[in-house]
């Protein structure tokens, strides 16, 4: 009988971009159960002989430490639920499946940009087929609320009321609230602003290394699929060979993760809390969430770009990104080589260098309409500079050759000759106009 893994320990973020305007100030404001969360000198100088000082300074607030004004509003509020919830589906029986809401997470940085993380951690021994099944349940926000009486037949909020109550909080921030206020919108729909579906950072404790049962945790497919080639879900041998080859890190033999663009999950041999507490308190908290913040700002800028809302703000978009990129973008973040090379890993799974490739793309082209436009204006400057210095030659020169043969000033004699000087300028004008259409013409065929 063939043994499965188990997982003795499970922690997990579902995160995503929450839509709102609303500043750390405000939200704290409203709501004081949501703390913030500020180092102290000790922690950041710690912190600092880890990573780049300009690297922590892009996501911490530190006591009695000014922000730099490019900094300014960033901020991390954290609000402990500790929760115990319910999930039900037919997969799990009559009771359901168990876990606990630990905590709510907000992440404020510039340009309206609130990042949000969900902290739930299972029980030991949890089945890891039921566990990712679980996991890709919690992750589709679009079936956290039933539309209509005729949309679904299942919705997270009626099969895991204890859940949804739980993190209202979070669509708060977003201004949504039920009641008399409710629309026929879903609310949760604000809670994935850009994408369908939550982000999700996983650490696991496993009795046993996998790297099929690795590859189904973080793609959230039932476990056991990658070897059986009748399961529906069962990656073609080609694509499961290449992800696992392209998107592993793997540094010592008792660990490894995977780094997906929706998920990074790592599984320990024998890992426990305390045995993993840095990939909660350092790799999620700033490497995943800095990657996941690039990401997400360059994605809503990209499609402002691709849409009519950049009209007319162009310019300031362009300046804005010139210094997010220099505040922001890292080549490198740390001293130690594992942190280095972890955000390498998931820097490349979030595409974050395509996005950033398109957004150099639309600069370039925003570059060159401007200076196009630019260019226009002063032609049209000029041409008007032109007509008035032709019309003050005409005048001048007119003067000048009846002066000289003794005509009179306003006489026939004087119209006749500014008439033929006219006529000159403008058979001079249409000569230029004909050539220039000509060769226009020929460029074209």
């Amino acid at each position: 009988m063939e043994i499965k893994p188990q997982i003795g320990y499970a922690h997990t973020y579902l995160c995503g971009h929450l839509k709102t305007r609303k500043s750390a100030d405000e939200v704290a404001a409203c709501d004081a159960r949501w703390t913030r969360v500020i180092m102290t000198t000790e922690e950041y100088q710690a912190t600092s002989n880890i990573y780049y000082e300009s690297f922590v300074d892009s996501l911490v607030e530190v006591k009695g430490r000014k922000q730099q004004d490019f900094y300014k509003g960033t901020a991390y509020l954290r609000m402990d639920v500790k929760t115990p919830c319910t999930l039900h589906d037919d997969r799990f029986g009559e009771q359901g499946w168990t876990f606990e809401l630990c905590a709510l997470h907000l992440f404020f940085f510039p340009y309206n940009i609130c990042l949000f993380a969900i902290e739930i951690e299972e029980q030991a021994g949890s089945d890891p087929d039921k566990l990712s099944y679980a996991h890709g349940l919690l992750r589709e926000t679009n079936d956290y609320e039933q539309y209509d009486a005729k949309s679904k037949s299942w919705v997270l909020s009626l099969n895991a009321p204890g859940y949804t109550k739980a993190i209202e909080p979070l669509l708060h921030v977003c201004g949504v609230s039920g009641g008399e206020g409710a629309t026929s919108e879903s609310r949760y729909a604000n809670l994935t602003c850009t994408g369908n579906k939550l982000k999700a950072f996983q650490i696991f404790g496993v009795s046993e290394l996998s790297d099929s049962l690795l590859y189904e945790l973080g793609s959230t497919s039932p476990v056991g699929c990658v070897d059986d080639s009748s399961n529906s879900y069962s990656p073609a041998p080609s694509y499961y060979e290449k992800i696992m080859a392209e998107n592993t890190i793997s540094v010592f033999k008792n660990w490894k993760a995977l780094a997906l663009l929706d998920s990074l999950t790592v599984i320990q041999l024998g890992g426990t809390e305390r045995r993993m507490w840095l990939w909660r308190e350092s790799y999620f908290r700033l490497i995943y969430i800095h990657a996941y913040y690039q990401k997400t700002l360059l994605f809503v800028v990209n499609n402002l770009f691709r849409s009519d809302a950049a009209n007319g703000e162009c310019t300031s978009i362009l300046q804005q990104m010139k210094q997010q990129e220099h505040w922001y973008a890292f080549s490198n973040i740390s001293y130690n080589f594992l942190p280095q090379m972890i955000y390498k890993a998931i820097d490349s799974s979030l595409e974050i260098a395509s996005e950033r490739t398109q957004l150099h793309h639309y600069l370039v082209q925003e570059a060159e309409r401007q200076e196009a436009l630019n260019e226009r204006r002063v032609g049209k400057l000029l041409s008007v500079l032109t007509v008035l210095t032709v019309l003050s030659a005409l005048y001048d020169g007119t003067t000048l050759i009846c002066e000289t043969l003794g005509f009179a000033t306003g006489g026939h004699a004087y119209r006749w000759v500014l008439t033929a000087l006219c006529g000159i300028v403008v058979l001079i004008f249409g000569w230029w106009l004909c050539s220039y259409y000509t060769a226009k013409n020929q460029r074209r065929s």
